[in-house]
């Protein structure tokens, strides 16, 4: 077996994150539409704090590459591919669509009866597609079926496609609050029966620590003695349990846990141990009591996955970049996706459907032992690595229980893993960065001391320090950014949030937005204009400063 190909990095100051092991950018399609995918499904991994997240980055893969292929400005994709600009030739950009909408075309609906994966792809608009290339690519590489729509069933249309691949699983994809005006979606479902399943009568009730400390004890957990791949090393242990095979179809699940229970060692994980782990486990089995606990994913429905997909590539991609569809360029563009999934003593079986919506308003064991009995990493894949689903449980929101969750100890969180890369490394003492004289100059000479008292801006300079050391927390930092960037109160600033991943600031105005966003860029370097987003919502207006240009704002406190 293969691999699998993965590539999660955790930072010790930061969750769930990319590491580019790569030396330099390379300009292989293969690489380049890895390089994507893991850095956006590893964003929505990274993003759930101590919660539990899901994402199919085989769903998630077609529309991506669907939504690219409607954009015809080159700087505006070579920027979403992460290559340097001016090398996206059309030979390039077509190889990189056959890479993205490989596995899709792979595996069609009603291949053969016992199929264990299915998938479709397929656009709804209310306008005609007229443009050849796009049509070219969707027809060739993603093989998109074009769904039959009026100016008002987009929606309806894209839903009743859905429902029906789905066996009505999964059966709503919007609220209603808005007008669908184009949908690009995919739908997929896998099946897959244990090679050596569990036994009912061996499950049974079992404790789960999760990530925020709490113990919850009548998770139903599932118990056997077998013959498993197995891998590990200091700090982590892998198992992988392998499905019956169909006509060379065949899948696996893999798990990653800490090899001593922790509520928080999981977010250490990074990419070279992952890769390091997943191939070992290829040469070697060992006979293992093996626990997991039961999974059911009911009704799992991200609709805020354009902002991490955003926030991963470090730039922005709105409905106006969207030009082949040849719709209004007011629109809005949001990307969800929903996902059923269930893991039991038989086998795991799953049904997702993610769908770029285009629309007039946003949407709403004398053996070793392995027991999954604490935060850690799951996957199910097929021989060529590919992961039809990455879920991190951290809590008790995707497992099953013996009745009511029964919540018997509190644990603090363990922090003694702490480590050395810190990219919020701030030594200097809370004293050497108070306001003193020299920091006033900076500003105009009608700023008033009081409006921001010192007690309060040494508060948020002591939280953003400490924000490495609370990886999913958030701070406000109001006081900071506005004794930074508005001393006189001229921008409508209503608050400022950060964590260890990006800075959010509410303003109440557009015009402010735009102000604050020239203001942080003349203080940091026009470098960083690709690292902020400005959205409206119906009551405020949002700025957000990915990574890199937060760690500048950062830097800001050692003037």
């Amino acid at each position: 077996m293969i691999p699998i190909g993965h590539t999660i990095k955790s930072m010790p100051s930061q969750p769930l994150n990319l590491n580019d092991t790569h030396s330099g950018v390379s300009l292989q399609p293969s690489d380049i539409a890895k390089k994507l995918i893991d850095k956006v499904t590893l964003g929505i991994l990274s993003s759930g704090g101590k919660k539990s997240t899901i994402v199919s980055p085989t769903s998630l893969t077609p529309v991506l590459g669907m939504l690219l292929a409607c954009i015809d400005d080159n700087a505006k994709k070579e920027s979403i591919l992460g290559i340097p600009k001016g090398t996206l030739t059309e030979e390039l950009e077509t190889e990189i669509h056959k890479e993205l909408g490989k596995f899709s075309k792979d595996n069609p609906y009603g291949s053969h009866p016992d199929q264990l994966i299915s998938c479709a792809n397929f656009i709804a608009s209310a306008y005609r597609l007229s443009h050849e290339q796009l049509e070219k690519i969707l027809s060739e590489c993603y093989q998109t079926q074009k769904l039959e729509s009026n100016f008002w069933d987009v929606a309806e249309v894209a839903e009743a496609y859905v429902k029906d691949k789905t066996k009505g699983k999964i059966d709503k994809l919007f609220d209603g609050s808005r007008e669908v005006k184009a949908a690009l979606g995919n739908v997929m479902e896998f099946r897959g029966v244990w090679e050596d399943s569990f036994s009912p009568e061996a499950t049974a009730a079992g404790s789960f620590l999760c990530a925020d400390g709490t113990r919850i004890d009548n998770v139903e957990m599932m118990s056997k003695i077998e013959t498993v791949q197995c891998a590990s090393n200091r700090k982590f242990t892998a198992i992988a349990k392998e499905f019956q095979s169909f006509n060379g179809e065949d899948l696996k699940l893999v798990a990653i846990k800490p090899r001593q229970q922790s509520a928080t060692a999981i977010d250490e994980l990074d990419s070279d141990t992952i890769n390091e782990l997943t191939e070992q486990l290829n040469y070697k089995e060992a006979r293992y009591r093996l626990t997991l606990p039961k999974i059911k994913v009911v009704d799992s429905c991200d609709t805020k996955l354009l902002e991490k997909i955003c926030e991963a590539l470090g730039t922005e991609i709105v409905a106006g970049d969207l030009t082949r569809l040849g719709l209004p360029a007011d629109l809005d563009l949001d990307v969800l996706q929903k996902i059923v999934l269930s893991v039991d003593e038989e086998g795991a079986s799953g049904k997702m459907a993610t769908v770029a919506a285009v629309s007039t308003r946003s949407v709403g064991f004398g053996f070793s032992s392995f027991s999954f009995d604490c935060p850690g990493y799951m996957a199910i894949v097929n021989k060529e690595g590919k992961r039809l689903i990455e879920l991190v449980v951290k809590d008790g929101s995707f497992l099953e229980f013996v009745g009511d969750p029964v919540i018997t100890t509190v644990e603090k969180p363990s922090s003694d893993k702490v480590a050395s890369c810190n990219f919020f490394d701030m030594s200097e003492s809370e004293d050497d960065m108070s306001d003193d004289e020299g920091h006033d100059s900076d500003f105009d000479d009608d700023y008033v001391e009081p409006a921001y008292k010192k007690e309060l801006l040494q508060k948020d300079l002591s939280q953003i320090r400490g924000l490495s050391f609370r990886r999913f927390e958030t701070a406000d930092v109001s006081t900071y950014i506005n004794k930074i960037y508005n001393p006189n109160g001229h921008l409508d600033i209503t608050s400022a949030e950060a964590d260890n991943r990006k800075l959010k600031v509410k303003l109440s105005s557009l015009d402010s937005a735009k102000k604050l966003q020239e203001s942080i860029l003349e203080s940091i370097g026009e470098d960083y204009i690709n690292s902020f987003r400005v959205s409206k919502g119906l009551f405020s207006v949002d700025l957000d400063v990915a990574l890199g240009a937060w760690y500048a704002i950062i830097d800001k406190i050692n003037y």
